[in-house]
């Protein structure tokens, strides 16, 4: 049975207030699909920030109705880093544990070093050496 999901403004919101209770900052940059790469121990974020793409995700996650997940993979002292997440199938959903019944939020609690990048030349090496990130070690979860 399809749940109706909150509007995605509304998660936004309910995403904030969880990023403020645990002192990180609301202002938030999305991070575009693909636009984490992991390589000896780094983060790296490419620069390229796109709600636009994030609440395509978001869209498409409600529609499949298997979950969604607000992630926080970074902060500074003044912008949060985050992606939006939806897995592709039921076998995903079980086995990632995304709720069926509501929006995950997390944050990594210990977040590796990153290092953001904007240079294309730059990305476009770190995608040949790196790896694509996964799940992030320490997610702490609502």
């Amino acid at each position: 049975m399809k749940q109706k999901w909150p509007k995605f403004n509304d998660v936004v919101i309910q995403f904030e207030n969880f990023l403020l209770s645990q002192q990180w900052p609301i202002e938030i940059r999305w991070i575009q699909s693909g636009g984490i790469i992991y390589w000896r121990g780094r983060m790296y974020i490419r620069e390229k920030s796109k709600k636009t793409e994030n609440q395509n995700i978001y869209n498409l996650g409600a529609i499949r109705d298997l979950g969604i997940a607000f992630n926080g993979v970074y902060h500074d002292s003044d912008v949060t880093w985050a992606y939006i997440s939806s897995p592709i199938d039921k076998n995903a959903s079980e086995r990632l544990l995304y709720p069926e019944s509501f929006v995950k939020l997390s944050i990594s609690e210990e977040p590796l070093d990153v290092i953001l990048i904007n240079n294309p030349l730059q990305w476009i090496i770190l995608k040949l050496v790196g790896r694509k990130w996964g799940k992030a070690p320490g997610n702490k979860d609502n």
